[in-house]
């Protein structure tokens, strides 16, 4: 039969953290579900653990293949999941034991092709707690009884400050990623943020709902945290390129405040980019010297002076409209009521 729900769940020498993991997604309330393991050349405990589980639930489902990285687990994952819908967990993460009902609910009754929803955060010992991290993903507002298309939505959300690329926050219909052949670039750091935001921009119907149903372990020696700053560097402009390639294919059927709104993105890309750069000791690796053909800091440049006209921009507007606001007060206090009416509504002077 069928399962409603395909859990992806990345594994790669995680052996202290994986029971915990699967342990989450055994307890779900909604039990229509398969989780699809893909072991990616762990050399530690991991498989032996896979095995057990498999052995004891038969919605766990277990492939091995060569160590790829992330992406290519990912990838891997999504050609095998069978569900009308799927999610990606990081196998260091847990699922809150409601999580795959409250998430099939809602997709479910919305007819949706992405549903966002937040997180919490725990610590493992000793790391120090990060206040970014503790944040609530939406800082703004969003529909909470109806679906609005995936570019809307992504435009508010660039608009509120509170986008997040995060992929382990999103609940997919499998058959939309099929549909618009949505891979993750594999090999790669901050993978995540061309899948997403694409995924976020061509959707149907998208909503956001508050619940914290994913809890994420913030530890040291993850992928974000233990790499180099040369392969973070490294991702964020392979980033930059796939997701600049997806705007440049598809800029004439996008609105102009959606387009806008990747090109946020694609700065912010290449802020992080920045960061990174300015934290290499010695020479930054050859192929991150030019993107694109045009050199590594005039692009970071070229991305601080964007964000400071749009900043500008966003400060006139204000301006105007706080004027056009108080126009009509002040024509009241000098004019008085009839004046002011007849101003308003086309009387003439």
């Amino acid at each position: 039969m069928t399962p409603k729900i395909s859990v992806v769940i990345p594994v790669y020498n995680v052996e202290q953290y994986l029971r915990d993991c699967l342990d989450s997604v055994l307890a779900q309330t909604h039990a229509d579900f398969e989780a699809v393991c893909i072991n990616d050349g762990s050399n530690d405990g991991s498989a032996a653990i896979l095995a057990e589980y498999a052995a004891r639930d038969s919605r766990i489902r277990v492939s091995s293949q060569p160590n790829g990285g992330l992406s290519a687990a990912r990838n891997a994952g999504l050609d095998l999941a069978a569900g009308k819908y799927v999610c990606f967990l990081d196998s260091d993460d847990c699922l809150a034991p409601e999580a795959l009902e409250r998430l099939l609910s809602v997709a479910a009754l919305f007819d949706l092709d992405l549903l966002h929803f937040d997180r919490e955060v725990f610590y493992e010992e000793g790391v120090t707690r990060d206040p970014y991290e503790e944040q609530n993903f939406f800082k703004g507002t969003y529909p909470e009884d109806e679906a609005e298309s995936g570019a809307a939505h992504f435009v508010r959300r660039i608009r509120n400050k509170d986008f997040q690329c995060c992929v382990w926050t999103r609940f997919f219909r499998t058959d939309f990623l099929r549909e618009n052949t949505l891979r993750f670039h594999e090999g790669i750091l901050h993978e995540d943020e061309p899948f997403s935001v694409m995924a976020d921009v061509l959707a149907g119907r998208v909503m956001s709902i508050p619940d914290k149903l994913c809890r994420r372990r913030v530890r040291a020696g993850s992928i974000m945290t233990g790499l180099s700053a040369a392969r973070h560097l490294e991702g964020c402009l392979a980033a930059w390129l796939d997701l600049s390639a997806f705007l440049d294919a598809r800029a004439d059927a996008l609105a102009p405040e959606v387009r806008t709104a990747v090109r946020f993105r694609l700065a912010a890309l290449m802020l992080s980019a920045g960061k990174y750069r300015k934290s290499i000791a010695g020479d930054v690796p050859e192929s991150c010297r030019e993107t694109g053909g045009i050199p590594l800091e005039r692009r970071i440049a070229d991305a601080e002076q964007w964000l400071r006209d749009q900043e500008a921009a966003e400060e006139r507007a204000n301006r105007t409209l706080t004027q056009k606001l108080l126009a009509p007060l002040k024509c009241l206090r000098e004019n008085g009521l009839c004046y002011t009416l007849k101003r308003i509504f086309g009387g003439g002077k």
